[in-house]
């Protein structure tokens, strides 16, 4: 941990002079924050006592709000690449057009254009949307047409239809889970029992994956 060797210890942990020395700041400051004697730390403090500490993102999350600092922003995974994106492809690549239903689709572009907006003003300062919404507006007319409305909206539940080249049309529940940063979503989408669209996916279930054939208990 960057600490030199000492004597055997009684009890396990850190002691306060360790603690000061990793997170970079006298033991006079770190033992006044501790007890609530001292002025309110800097975020740079509060980094370094969690770098430290080797707390968790939650635990250095719940540090910052004691103190009345809002967290810093969490590191994402790596973007995926630019065929991936979900608005550009549904925009810009014929092949993916082709998952929805034609007469879907003008409801479908509309929403995910009012989507984009409410990231776009959530996130101001990040660059990722900026530079999205300016490559659409110039390659595709749709887009900037409906990006002209000016609608926003973050669909949370939503009833959405898709083709499949195999087994037709599915009607799937779809919610949407997104973070308190509008940096990350988790897109869910279900079939109801009982219904045509879960039998084709049973059915297309047991094509790709014939050994996960249901068995009598």
């Amino acid at each position: 941990m960057g600490l030199t060797a000492g004597a055997r210890r009684r009890t396990p942990g850190l002691r306060r002079e360790e603690v000061a020395q990793l997170a970079g700041m006298s033991v006079d400051y770190y033992t006044r924050m501790e007890q609530s004697r001292g002025p309110r730390p800097s975020r740079q403090m509060l980094t370094a006592l969690a770098r430290a500490l080797r707390l968790t993102e939650d635990e250095r999350d719940h540090l910052f709000h004691l103190t009345g600092e809002q967290p810093p922003r969490r590191a994402t995974a790596n973007r995926p690449p630019r065929g991936r994106n979900m608005i550009r492809r549904f925009f810009l690549d014929p092949a993916a057009q082709e998952l929805f239903p034609p007469e879907d689709r003008p409801k479908r572009a509309r929403e995910l254009v009012a989507g984009l907006r409410a990231v776009a003003s959530a996130r101001p300062t990040d660059p990722g949307p900026t530079a999205l919404v300016a490559e659409l507006r110039t390659a595709s007319e749709e887009f900037a047409h409906l990006w002209d409305e000016h609608e926003v909206a973050v669909r949370r539940a939503a009833t959405k239809r898709f083709r499949h080249p195999a087994i037709g049309i599915l009607e799937l529940d779809c919610e949407v889970l997104v973070n308190s940063g509008h940096n990350q979503q988790l897109v869910i989408h279900t079939a109801r029992p009982g219904t045509e669209s879960y039998e084709r996916l049973q059915a297309l279930r047991l094509v790709v994956s014939p050994d996960l054939t249901p068995t009598a208990p």
